[in-house]
């Protein structure tokens, strides 16, 4: 399989820590985890057991969520890394082979790419 260089990662890969003003992040600026936390969370995160958690979203978490929801059950809820990966599921969930989507490529460079691989355009 391949897949086209995503050019926006690859320069912010390259260059994002070389420059003055970085236009190109969203987030935030890194910082440490003592800027972050009081002394009592470090101690907390320091005896945390570190282990692969539940892919859908923790349980509590989805039944939360699906209170906002009338209806909804914590089953009707997945939560996701991010908005990358909550797209790709949302897509590869109603695309077929030959359907076609249409979209702002700026905001979702990848999208190409996914549809590609799931023959659709």
């Amino acid at each position: 399989m391949k897949i086209d260089l995503f050019q926006l990662e690859r320069n912010q890969s390259l260059y994002e820590n070389q420059v003055e003003y970085n236009l190109t992040e969203s987030g935030v600026h890194p910082c440490t985890l003592r800027e972050l936390l009081d002394e009592t969370a470090i101690d907390q995160l320091l005896n945390t057991t570190l282990d692969y958690g539940y892919t859908e979203g923790r349980p509590q978490l989805r039944q939360a969520v699906s209170q906002w929801y009338p209806n909804a059950s914590s089953e009707n809820i997945l939560i996701t890394h991010g908005a990358s990966e909550a797209n790709l599921i949302a897509v590869w969930s109603v695309l077929s082979p030959g359907d076609e989507l249409i979209l702002s490529f700026l905001t979702s460079c990848k999208f190409a790419d996914w549809l590609t691989l799931s023959e659709s355009q």
